[in-house]
């Protein structure tokens, strides 16, 4: 999220990706970020932005469905790995995996991103049909 703060914002990050973001307080570091990050998303024109990723400039509309799917995507995943699934938005889950089946998402499968799409049911949560399209594995949860 501070990455993206920093982009929308044209200001420095203060570490790099790989950084400890936490430090010796997780829970008020991802809450300053959090709040960071809505109020940077909320300014006005943000979409109008160009926002540099590891892989290159996006336009606005497309950072902010790539940043969507960190957050999501990454929270589910926490949250099934705690056992902690009520926490999982399904509704987003459902949006945003129609979003993604309604791309040419190959490009976005290339090695260190997303992995080949997993079978599901097709009456699965919304959850797991997305983190299937994504290539994540889930019969150990």
């Amino acid at each position: 999220m501070r990455i993206f703060v920093a982009e929308l914002t044209d200001t420095d990050p203060g570490a790099t990706h790989e950084d400890d973001w936490l430090g010796t307080d997780p829970q008020a570091a991802c809450t300053l970020a959090a709040d960071l990050d809505r109020a940077a998303w909320h300014r006005p024109n943000a979409l109008d932005t160009t926002v540099r990723l590891g892989f290159g400039a996006v336009p606005g509309p497309m950072a902010a469905l790539i940043h969507l799917t960190e957050v999501l995507v990454h929270g589910t995943d926490l949250a099934l790995a705690t056992a902690q699934t009520h926490f999982i938005d399904e509704e987003a889950c459902r949006e945003l995996l129609t979003i993604m089946q309604g791309m040419d998402f190959d490009p976005f499968r290339r090695p260190g991103m997303f992995a080949s799409a997993v079978a599901t049911s097709d009456d699965a949560p919304a959850h797991r049909r997305l983190m299937a399209f994504l290539g994540r594995d889930l019969a150990h949860f």
